[in-house]
């Protein structure tokens, strides 16, 4: 997962793109950082997922 501010992207052309060479390039000018999460996380980003997501909220306390 990635937050990263719009500024990151202001040099980018519209559509879609590879994201590594932006990071690389933002690495090598600014350095970046990163957090350590030890949460319950769940990747969401198919259906199929985030079904497996619903049907774990729907059992568990969280």
């Amino acid at each position: 997962m990635g937050v990263y501010p719009a500024s990151l992207f202001k040099n980018c052309r519209p559509g879609r793109f590879p994201l590594w060479p932006v990071i690389a390039g933002a690495a090598s000018r600014d350095g970046v950082s990163g957090e350590r999460y030890d949460g319950v996380w769940f990747d969401v980003g198919a259906p199929d997922q985030l079904a497996a997501l619903r049907q774990f909220l729907a059992r568990s306390a969280i």
